[in-house]
């Protein structure tokens, strides 16, 4: 799947915020986001492939999965320690569809 199509779907994301919320690596700033999301703290989920960006949003409560474009694109969505890790979005969606 091309990255590009991906995240300009628009039916994949809810919100977008960019970093006049705050620095993407500080807790605070999920905080003030979901504080703006009606969605509750726990039914969020944040994607990236910043290990900071991980650990401030699970301060904040958030769920994560990072985005490992080196992982190969076949595998599907896969754990590494606590953090579930993903190639594609595609790979986040069926991981979703299976939780549902």
């Amino acid at each position: 799947s091309d990255w590009s199509s991906d995240v300009c779907s628009s039916d994949l994301f809810e919100a977008f915020f960019d970093t006049r919320v705050g620095q993407k690596v500080a807790s605070e700033s999920y905080r003030a986001i979901a504080q703006r999301l009606t969605t509750p703290v726990a039914d969020i989920l944040f994607l990236t492939d910043n290990p900071s960006e991980i650990l401030a949003a699970q301060e904040a409560g958030w769920q994560v999965v990072q985005i490992d474009r080196d992982v190969d694109a076949r595998s599907p969505l896969i754990v590494k320690g606590v953090i579930p890790m993903a190639p594609t979005f595609d790979a986040v969606d069926r991981w979703l569809q299976e939780r549902d």
